[in-house]
């Protein structure tokens, strides 16, 4: 499965919050982010 995650989606891998564990299962997968996901 592909997924597109934004800046809602990657703050959640690195700041605990509801649904962080929902978020972190998606890194089990092919992940495609907009290019300004790292410097939002």
């Amino acid at each position: 499965m592909k997924c597109v995650v934004d800046t809602n989606i990657a703050i959640k891998w690195v700041i605990p919050e509801p649904d962080s564990a929902t978020a972190l299962d998606l890194l089990a997968h092919r992940i495609h982010a907009p290019e300004l996901l790292l410097p939002e």
